[in-house]
């Protein structure tokens, strides 16, 4: 794969999920290898992903293109959307899943309550983004 902006990203969003799985690890004194894959949590990978993208591209071609002006409209808006519509449908499948628990349906479905994001989970996320960016364009040229 030559594209570098994406495999910088794409090894953002990996090293966040990491850490949220040793994190939850820490917590919860046992391993949950699912937060490999799962969204929610503390920091947001999505964030970090494209923050670093946004930051790839303002290194590659200056915070004056349209690129990066792209990037950084795509990223704002993924951010907003974690924090808010996400959130709050997490918030919802909480609330469905203690009423399921309540009535007698034929077939439960646990809902997925961690959809979404606090504004400090995706502030971390976004950190590490930048971060992780930042100290991988040391070791590979744009």
């Amino acid at each position: 794969m030559s594209n570098t902006l994406l495999r910088i990203s794409l090894l953002s969003w990996f090293a966040v999920q990491l850490i949220k799985t040793v994190i939850c690890r820490v917590q919860y004194k046992k391993w949950d290898y699912k937060k490999l894959f799962e969204s929610g949590g503390m920091p947001s990978a999505h964030c970090a992903f494209v923050s670093s993208l946004t930051y790839g591209i303002a290194c590659k071609y200056g915070s004056s293109s349209s690129f990066f002006t792209i990037a950084l409209c795509f990223s704002l808006i993924v951010m907003y959307d974690a924090m808010g519509v996400r959130n709050e449908a997490g918030k919802h499948a909480k609330i469905l899943n203690i009423i399921q628990k309540k009535i007698p349906i034929a077939e439960k479905t646990e809902l997925t309550e961690c959809l979404g994001h606090k504004p400090i989970e995706v502030f971390w996320g976004a950190v590490s983004g930048v971060g992780i960016s930042a100290v991988s364009q040391m070791f590979v040229t744009l």
